[in-house]
């Protein structure tokens, strides 16, 4: 009884290691499209997604306008659905502006604002990214 609890307390500890390295979003993220533009209108939002740099991360760096506001950003993505956009301007760099939530399709992505963490966007709920190229 005792080898039976063992076999299965090792088969449980492999599954529970191996789960926490499968990315259920990888190639789906705009990140994961090296080249590509991607652009909302309304708010106004783009990016685009270079080739892997000396360190192999991918630079995703943009702009967005909102009303009287505007910054460069450079946009990171989580293991998740979470999306970040970060200042590039030298008065506030590396100051988080957005956070949310994202739904991933191969032409789009689908922000969901969670307004208790962003700076920008108060009165937009949700927008969505179209890739251009």
């Amino acid at each position: 009884m005792k080898k039976i609890i063992y076999i299965l307390f090792a088969v449980l500890m492999v599954v529970s290691i191996s789960s926490c390295t499968v990315d259920n979003y990888s190639g789906l993220r705009p990140c994961n499209y090296p080249n590509s533009t991607w652009r909302c209108e309304d708010p106004y939002v783009f990016f685009t997604v270079e080739d892997e740099d000396s360190t192999a991360r991918k630079l995703v760096t943009g702009r967005y306008e909102y009303k009287q506001d505007g910054h460069r950003i450079e946009v990171n993505f989580n293991y998740g659905t979470r999306i970040y956009f970060e200042s590039l301007d030298n008065d506030s760099y590396g100051k988080t502006l957005l956070e949310g939530d994202c739904k991933f399709y191969k032409d789009r992505c689908v922000v969901n604002v969670d307004h208790e963490s962003s700076k920008i966007f108060a009165d937009v709920d949700e927008f969505t990214l179209y890739r251009i190229n």
